[in-house]
């Protein structure tokens, strides 16, 4: 499978699904936690939100490498030969000023019920810049895209 396939594959993953698991690095130990996101339409960047309270808020000041997988398994037996699994990897920041409101737009437009979570002060637009996807299907067909 081309590039230019498995990103159009990840784009239709990432429109079907509201949620990915997050992994941040805590200490001792990786720290994951359920999110909601949007990907920009070029795919380098991806965005959620948190409160600047939360331990992953934290571990992402204090280390920025991230992973975040998105998966279309549905529990079902035959998820382990249909099923898409996608792992990014790369550095999650604050959006800066200039990028806030585009990316809670991002957000809102694919999850509305985050309205209220967004207009919390204390809400923290992240943003997850993509150097690989990492994409699995058939169970063990992996391809890995560099952005």
């Amino acid at each position: 499978m081309d590039q230019k396939k498995v990103l159009a594959n990840i784009r239709k993953l990432f429109d079907t699904q509201k949620q990915g698991v997050l992994a941040t690095i805590g200490t001792p130990y990786p720290y994951t936690s359920l999110m909601t996101f949007a990907a920009t339409p070029d795919l380098k960047q991806v965005v959620f939100a948190t409160l600047r309270k939360t331990k992953k808020y934290v571990n992402m000041k204090a280390n920025d490498h991230v992973s975040l997988l998105v998966d279309s398994a549905l529990n079902r037996v035959e998820d382990v030969k249909n099923a898409v699994a996608v792992t990014m990897l790369g550095a999650a920041t604050e959006a800066d000023a200039t990028t806030q409101k585009e990316f809670r737009t991002m957000l809102l437009k694919k999850n509305p019920e985050l309205a209220g979570f967004l207009n919390e002060t204390e809400c923290a637009v992240m943003v997850l810049r993509v150097d690989l996807y990492i994409y699995v299907d058939s169970f063990q067909h992996v391809i890995e895209i560099a952005m």
